[in-house]
């Protein structure tokens, strides 16, 4: 997150914007101004990468709005906007992804482009995993997605995988002296007896549920469900859906499932941009279905 942010942090300062007070110490005050400015103009742009996925099923006006609802409807305008931390990048990332397959699956798949398409997706799941580890639970069902329905740009996303994690963990050992952070492999946190309690913390809890708080994702679950035998591009909605399960069904199994302190759905703030490509085929679903 530091290092992808760091070309804003230089734009900020270069505008005069500073996080040092005068006497040449930190000043965290700055340093929130900073990350609000820096997260809201993320966000942003994961708003107009939405609205691009969904021109890729739909027209301007149904765009917009979906654009618009992932905006200002979910945790892109608490969580991710309001202070700069993994999960805004996430969001940023995971929108290309969406961006990427959404447009590879809606026009001509050729051949000649297909390792270009791999690379690149390939290079944004694997800083998602560098943002956020729990992004594998994005990587393996879309990495499965793009093998199962092009091959050669299925090869180029594990390869580009492999040679990113292989430079992670090669930078890691040579400058920290670990292969990866604690934060990556310490399994204290997931527990299986209190699983019944945390998935229904993660979905109807006052405080933290996803139903409650964003009641806009049972909308999108209703399309997709209403619709689903004219919903485009089927292959790409069953690999988001498995994406949101194994997300949501391993957040309900961490001992610390409500997030720590704070208020609102926090941990599910990284499937926005699923939501938004479901609620976009939904959408499309609709639209196919209506005249029948």
């Amino acid at each position: 997150t530091a290092l992808l942010s760091s070309p804003i942090g230089r734009a900020t300062r270069a505008a005069g914007r500073t996080t040092i007070a005068a006497d040449g110490a930190d000043d965290p005050a700055a340093e929130r101004r900073v990350q609000r400015i820096a997260a809201s103009l993320l966000v942003a742009l994961a708003a107009a990468v939405v609205f691009a996925t969904s021109r890729q099923m739909l027209g301007r006006g149904p765009s917009a709005a979906v654009a618009l609802s992932a905006a200002f409807a979910t945790q892109l305008w608490s969580t991710a906007s309001r202070s700069l931390q993994s999960h805004t990048w996430t969001v940023v990332l995971l929108s290309l992804v969406c961006l990427a397959l959404a447009r590879r699956a809606t026009r001509d798949a050729s051949a000649g482009r297909a390792i270009p398409h791999g690379v690149w997706v390939g290079t944004l799941l694997s800083w998602c995993f560098f943002v956020r580890p729990t992004a594998v639970f994005f990587i393996v069902p879309l990495t499965v997605y793009v093998l199962a329905r092009e091959r050669r740009a299925g090869v180029a996303v594990v390869v580009t995988g492999l040679a990113w994690l292989a430079a992670f963990l090669g930078y890691r050992q040579a400058v920290i002296g670990t292969w990866l952070p604690d934060y990556y492999t310490r399994g204290s946190g997931f527990e299986a007896g209190g699983y019944l309690t945390g998935l229904a913390g993660q979905l109807v809890s006052p405080s933290r549920g996803l139903f409650v708080l964003v009641p806009l994702s049972l909308g999108v679950a209703y399309l997709v469900g209403r619709y689903r035998r004219h919903v485009p591009l089927r292959a790409l909605c069953v690999a988001a859906v498995v994406c949101v399960v194994l997300h949501t069904a391993t957040m309900a199994s961490f001992r610390n499932w409500w997030g720590g302190h704070g208020y609102g759905a926090r941990f599910s703030t990284d499937l926005v941009p699923l939501f938004a490509l479901l609620g976009a085929l939904g959408l499309a679903g609709r639209a196919v279905a209506a005249p029948s």
